[in-house]
């Protein structure tokens, strides 16, 4: 792993009384206010162990993530602080809430030995996206880019991105736009900038690619046969042909793939209605048993590793072997438009 660990320490013999302190006054304040990306599950198994645990009621507010962004900042410049955790994808986080300075350092609140102990965290210690450590990552799953049929191509036959320069794949492959933020233009902006380097991606647009939005319709013509490739795959698709009984595989080559955080960070919101709730709440789903019931609510593997996965799907899950890079830290999504400008240039897209 290339991910590098952000890891504080609580002061010797003084995190107890601290959180003692903490969970007292979280009882009195007795809620939190979560704002998510993530669906109904999310509350429907994490609430309630936190209300038995610690008498915190937590109230989930919904949406997706430019819908909730917009939420908050409008909030806030009314004078209307009521929100205390932000958990959902880093793109919003980075681009616009942080620069907006709806967050405080959450690195300070964690305290518990448990949450803090680099042992148990994949790439040895809580991952913070940016350097300043406002969010932290719960979560870290692959994203597989490259998905073949089987009855068409052999995974053998791509062991390495240079394989896909086989001439045998010319106007065989088929590209998620990669001009735009999604799948596509996460494949480019990622093995483009960390990689296999641009050149790489000017010798497949000599492959002569052909460049679809329409997710369902790559998925249709990998199914017939008439590409050989999908670059940038819409998961959920993929999952409704292969339960049809379409033999489709996701394949990580050999330079490595990258890894997602998804609805799986979390950052504390500044003037914060149950600070001390937060507080708790923080601590306790970096946990082994908070990060279990976290990674259920929304579907992702968990960054901690002593959380069990056998509840995904096998291609959402780390494989030891291979090698994975960050693909949502600040540095990249902060450079992640131009990324798309530099596609449109490569494949010749107005």
């Amino acid at each position: 792993a290339t991910l590098k660990p952000g890891i504080s320490q609580p002061s010797a013999g003084g995190w107890q009384a601290e959180w003692d302190k903490a969970v007292a006054t979280a009882r009195k304040e007795g809620s939190i206010i979560v704002y998510t990306g993530a669906g109904p599950e999310f509350r429907a198994i994490v609430a309630p162990v936190l209300e038995q645990k610690y008498g915190i009621k937590m109230e989930l507010i919904s949406g997706r993530g430019g819908a909730l962004t917009e939420k908050l900042i409008r909030e806030r410049r009314a004078g209307i602080y009521m929100a205390d955790i932000y958990i959902s994808g880093a793109t919003t986080s980075i681009t616009i809430l942080k620069p907006a300075g709806v967050f405080d350092v959450i690195e300070p609140y964690v305290i518990l030995p448990e949450a803090l102990d680099p042992k148990v965290w994949f790439g040895g210690g809580i991952q913070y996206i940016d350097k300043e450590r406002y969010i932290l990552r719960t979560s870290a799953y692959p994203s597989s880019s490259l998905v073949i049929n089987t009855d068409f191509t052999k995974p053998e036959e791509i062991g390495s991105y240079r394989d896909l320069l086989n001439p045998k794949f010319k106007g065989k492959i088929v590209i998620n736009d990669p001009t735009t933020s999604g799948a596509g233009g996460k494949f480019f902006g990622l093995v483009g900038s960390k990689i296999m380097g641009f050149d790489f991606m000017r010798e497949l647009a000599k492959q002569e690619p052909q460049i679809n939005r329409d997710e369902r319709l790559q998925t249709e013509w990998l199914a017939r046969g008439k590409s050989l490739v999908l670059i940038g795959p819409a998961t959920g698709t993929i999952s409704e042909f292969t339960k049809a009984g379409v033999p489709l595989r996701y394949i990580t080559p050999s330079e490595g793939a990258y890894l997602t955080s998804g609805y799986g960070t979390m950052s504390l919101i500044n003037k914060a209605k149950n600070p001390n709730a937060a507080k708790v709440f923080i601590n306790w789903i970096l946990t082994q048993e908070g990060s279990a019931l976290l990674a259920k609510g929304i579907a992702a593997q968990s960054a901690r590793l002593d959380v069990p996965s056998d509840f995904l799907d096998s291609t959402r899950v780390r494989d030891p072997q291979a090698k994975y890079i960050s693909g949502d830290d600040e540095e990249y999504l902060m450079k992640e438009p131009e990324y798309y400008i530099v596609a449109r240039e490569i494949f010749g897209i107005k």
